[in-house]
């Protein structure tokens, strides 16, 4: 899965060796493709203080993923951005996708961190001076803390465009509709800033959203819309698997998704939407062919290439 880090140097063996990954990317160099890694140093395996030393860690401020290193030690600071040289220099990598920065830049207890933040800091500067990409998942930085004149990085996650565009597009009621959701979307995370959508990656599906236990498949959470509806007396709402009362909705069957043509019809619609509006657009695996299994952590369904062939492209299109 790639989140459970144990050493910010080493490859799994189990696909491979760190040679074997520096032949994958020069082979997609040579295919026209950037290779871009998502880069966890938010936290690390639960038992990585055995390996590192308590010293590395805030052991009093764990994380629910494993304990947070201690960004106000020199040498933590040095073994990531160590570790970022080693992916973008010695590997070859083309960028950096910095996971939960909001959880470097704050504790566990929402407090500032000030020595995670200059790490953040840091970190983008590395790689400017490599001419690498650097992007933040940040889904609070609504002050452009991370970008424009802050710590410098050159674009950024913006979850409030899958917010805002989501329940108006699963939602099957018109009076339940709000179309301001969506303006709200293509505006961004945050209106005031200089240039409102400068450097932002905007998507309808991700792996946090996609999983069968949150919002799921685009095409399966608008079959399963009925979530959206309030309750008599009732706000409702809320993840298109979890029903006003909190009983969740079973996951519906591929096949029943794959008929409901409205259902692909709205996902053609968010694929425009997210295609056109300002910002580099992202895909999930399979998305692009209206891919509607469930994504289940941690490896998501395969991407299927006889449905690529024989699709070509999401059917509501």
């Amino acid at each position: 899965w790639g989140y459970d880090v144990i050493s910010a140097f080493a490859v799994d063996v189990a696909y491979g060796s760190a040679a074997e990954l520096a032949e994958f990317v020069a082979e997609a160099h040579r295919l026209g493709l950037a290779v871009i890694v998502d880069y966890i140093a938010n936290h690390m395996m639960w038992g990585a203080e055995s390996v590192l030393g308590p010293q590395f860690f805030k052991m009093d401020m764990p994380t629910p993923w494993g304990p947070r290193p201690d960004f106000s030690l020199p040498a933590v600071r040095s073994y990531f951005l160590d570790s970022a040289e080693f992916l973008l220099s010695g590997l070859g990598c083309d960028g950096l996708r910095v996971d939960s920065t909001k959880s470097i830049r704050k504790f566990p207890n929402d407090a500032p961190d000030g020595a995670g933040t200059a790490f953040l800091g840091e970190l983008a500067s590395l790689c400017r001076r490599r001419a690498k990409l650097i992007i933040a998942e940040d889904l609070e930085d609504g002050d452009g803390v991370l970008q424009l004149g802050g710590l410098g990085f050159h674009m950024q996650w913006d979850m409030a465009f899958f917010c805002w565009a989501f329940e108006p597009l699963v939602n099957p009621l018109d009076s339940h509709r709000d179309l301001s959701r969506v303006v709200q979307g293509l505006q961004g995370l945050c209106p005031s800033r200089g240039h409102l959508l400068r450097g932002r990656v905007v998507f309808m599906e991700s792996h946090d959203t996609a999983a069968s236990d949150r919002y799921g498949r685009f095409g399966a959470a608008v079959h399963n819309g009925k979530a959206f509806m309030p309750e008599e007396g009732g706000e409702g709402g809320g993840d298109a698997f979890q029903k006003a009362s909190g009983e969740p909705l079973p996951y519906p069957s591929v096949r029943a998704v794959e008929a409901n043509s409205f259902a692909a019809r709205r996902a053609a619609i968010g694929l425009t939407l997210m295609m056109t509006a300002p910002g580099v657009p992202m895909l999930l695996q399979g998305q692009e062919v209206y891919e509607v299994s469930a994504f289940k952590w941690p490896k998501g369904p395969r991407l299927d290439w006889e449905r690529v062939a024989a699709e070509g492209g999401c059917p509501g299109a």
